[in-house]
């Protein structure tokens, strides 16, 4: 067996815990830095605790920095990693804050190494069923999608967590949870061709937005409705409609109706049995397995970057209150 994979955990929160969970049953991985900036809560991780990112980074056998801190923070760690250029990258969702920090990166020369980013709700089954779905035509030509995923997390956040903060979440859910829903629309329906976004607090109880709701035209001419709060109860669904039948997809349930209405009755909703994954274990081994074969990883910079151009977007339209186009 191959040497451990030397990493830095960048990030020890809520995900980054759940995330070094995972490396300590991987034997492929070896972490050997947990970074904060602040050196006291550096301190609190014990002896892998580390806030000099000077010494981290030049650290000759550190092989791979996993990014899970909040995504105002990603830029300045993959920079650094781009610059140092033998670094491989696992980065969480969503891969930068900004369009503008996209196009800084963009300018260097990118390390030949591993780079994955954190999109793994593409990977729960009921999106690969409704993948193959659409693939085979059981629906027909899609006509329009409704997506939402939210929760009511406005109402118990502390006032100075992050996700509270207008200028370090400037979109609010959007951002944290609509991304891995703008992948997923990715991912199932291709290019975004034009998004006319509102980005609105509800709750009063955050800087930055609480609420927000997308209209997006795809390339491909279906239209697609994402919302994403943190000021109702949860929701994850999504229901993708088309001319020959429906797919409803309820967190870890998914349905098909097939078939049009006969006489004004539609057609019995069918559940569809799927086996459940563990996506996270899924896109860790992935990024071993690219590590250690050479394997292509399925969310790469491209997938990251088109995610962050959709965002990107999304905020000007609720800013300039108008439709945004993407160029493709």
């Amino acid at each position: 067996m191959n040497n451990p994979i030397n990493i830095c955990l960048a990030g020890y929160g809520g995900f980054g815990k759940r995330l070094h969970g995972y490396l300590e049953k991987m034997p492929q991985f070896r972490v050997k830095y947990i970074y904060h900036p602040d050196s006291a809560k550096a301190a609190q991780y014990g002896p892998l605790g580390s806030s000099d990112i000077y010494l981290i980074m030049n650290d000759p056998d550190l092989e791979a920095i996993i990014v899970a801190t909040p995504h105002d923070w990603h830029f300045d760690l993959v920079w650094r990693s781009f610059i140092h250029r033998r670094h491989h990258i696992f980065v969480e969702k969503p891969m930068l804050s900004s369009w503008l920090e996209f196009e800084t990166l963009n300018r260097l020369e990118r390390p030949n190494k591993v780079f994955i980013v954190g999109h793994n709700q593409r990977r729960e089954t009921v999106f690969r069923k409704a993948k193959e779905f659409l693939i085979s035509g059981e629906i027909g030509k899609v006509v329009d999608v409704y997506f939402n995923f939210s929760h009511g997390g406005a109402y118990i956040l502390s006032p100075d967590n992050w996700r509270c903060s207008a200028k370090r979440n400037r979109e609010g859910p959007l951002a944290v949870l609509g991304s891995h829903a703008i992948d997923t629309i990715h991912y199932l329906f291709g290019d975004v061709a034009s998004v006319c976004a509102r980005l609105y607090n509800v709750s009063g109880k955050t800087e930055a937005p609480d609420a927000s709701s997308v209209m997006m035209t795809m390339a491909s001419g279906v239209n697609i409705l994402l919302s994403s709060n943190y000021c109702v109860p949860s929701e994850k669904f999504c229901v993708i409609s088309g001319t020959e039948g429906v797919i409803y997809i309820d967190r870890d349930k998914i349905f098909l109706r097939k078939g049009r209405d006969v006489s004004k009755v539609s057609a019995p909703k069918q559940e569809i049995t799927v086996a459940p994954v563990d996506t996270i274990q899924e896109e860790l081994q992935e990024f071993t397995n690219a590590i250690l074969n050479g394997k292509k990883v399925e969310t790469g910079f491209e997938e990251g970057s088109a995610v962050v151009k959709v965002l990107d977007a999304c905020y000007r339209s609720s800013v300039e209150n108008r439709p945004i186009q993407l160029s493709l």
